[in-house]
């Protein structure tokens, strides 16, 4: 379920209530994902670790959602890296842009993840659900943040501050600047590889392929004998196992 919490009458209200896990139409049950409120009546998040870590999903997970009040959720595109514990804020220069910088992107749920560039900070359009990928500059004394996990993002009116964190420097540091002329980090595409996905090719090989292999010339090649058994006990034992 999605619950919203009211200030002014200090209640919780379902939002939307909850689905199968299987749905294509709404996110999976997760912990540990970046978010940040959009406007006063629109969230939005990344990643997580979905199913707390268990069976259901990856962790980190890549997908973003967002959601207007008294609305369905929607998905964004796929493009960051896979990461937990990382920090969101509103870009206060653009109407419903979100800004993602930090995360941890490796964990036992992932075979493979293409990691972030160290100063890549991760812009998201909420209105096209559309992210792009861009490289932060710092100045000459400090450079830029060091990457970190579990820090907070914060939106002023005039940029957006990162505190804490691990590893923790100490120091506040401040995103400004224009965005839209940042160079590029790389273009989106495919980044990730989860156990998930090679348990289900393995289903596939086994299940649709040698398994049905097996039988099948256990039904039509019989005038075959022996050659036809020796080849169904292979097929049968490889799909088995």
């Amino acid at each position: 379920d999605t619950l919203r919490y009211d200030l002014s009458t200090m209640r919780w209200y379902t939002e939307f209530p909850g689905t199968s896990p299987y749905s294509a139409t709404s996110p999976k049950p997760r912990c540990l994902q970046g978010g940040t409120m959009v406007t006063p009546n629109e969230t939005v998040f990344y990643g997580g670790c979905l199913s707390g870590g268990q069976s259901g999903g990856p962790c980190p997970a890549v997908d973003s959602w967002s959601k207007q009040q008294g609305s369905s959720w929607r998905k964004m595109q796929e493009c960051p890296s896979a990461r937990i514990f990382s920090g969101m804020a509103p870009w206060p220069f653009s109407t419903r842009t979100v800004v993602m910088f930090g995360g941890q992107e490796t964990r036992a749920g992932l075979i493979y993840n293409k990691a972030a560039l160290r100063n890549e900070v991760d812009v998201l359009d909420v209105e096209s659900g559309q992210w792009k990928r861009v490289t932060s500059t710092g100045d000459p004394i400090h450079g830029v943040p060091a990457w970190r996990v579990g820090l907070h993002l914060v939106a002023t009116r005039n940029s957006v501050l990162l505190v804490g964190g691990a590893p923790d420097d100490s120091y506040v540091w401040e995103l400004t600047g224009d965005i839209d002329r940042a160079p590029s980090a790389g273009a989106c595409g495919p980044q990730w590889f989860a156990w998930p996905h090679l348990h289900g090719l393995v289903m596939i090989l086994s299940w649709g392929i040698l398994l049905q292999a097996g039988a099948f010339i256990a039904r039509y090649f019989k005038h075959k004998d022996p050659l036809w058994f020796k080849l169904h006990r292979a097929l049968q034992i490889s799909g088995t196992v």
